[in-house]
């Protein structure tokens, strides 16, 4: 969402304006954040690898279509690797769910902050129409949707 509402921002403020450069400088900062974010989907593509490693063999119905308890066994080892990811047992048992938990919410409060940083801007542009970009008015309709929730 912060993605859309920054880029349909500098889309439809006018050029040069102070808008645009509030705009600009929080569209810097969001991309600093999703960098971060991008190395964390690194690390959840490393734990699905390796979760991948400890997959039970294919059972192979002989006409190259993997058998009901083959998919049932894959199922199984799949949910158990998601949960562990997601959900713990215990916490104080996984002292790295936490840490990525209390990551991912840094990184939603950073990416709110964007939006904060140029929260007058963002209202300013989704009162007053640009019908040079925007002729039917239908982008600053929804950017205006987008900031009011």
């Amino acid at each position: 969402m912060t993605t859309d509402v920054l880029k349909r921002a500098i889309w439809l403020a006018p050029m040069n304006s102070t808008q645009r450069r509030d705009i600009l400088e929080q569209r810097q900062q969001a991309s600093k954040v999703f960098e971060v974010i991008q190395a964390n989907w690194e690390e959840l593509g490393q734990h699905w690898a390796e979760s991948g490693a400890t997959a039970p063999p294919r059972g192979d119905d002989g006409l190259g279509r993997a058998t009901a308890s083959s998919m049932q066994q894959l199922k199984k080892c799949l949910t158990e690797a998601l949960d562990r990811w997601s959900n713990p047992p215990d916490p104080a048992d996984s002292p790295d769910f936490a840490v990525r938990r209390s990551r991912r919410f840094l990184q939603v409060e950073r990416l709110a902050e964007c939006l904060v940083g140029c929260s007058k801007a963002l209202q300013s542009i989704a009162k007053n129409r640009n019908t040079i970009v925007d002729p039917d008015d239908t982008e600053r309709e929804q950017l205006q949707a987008l900031i009011a929730y």
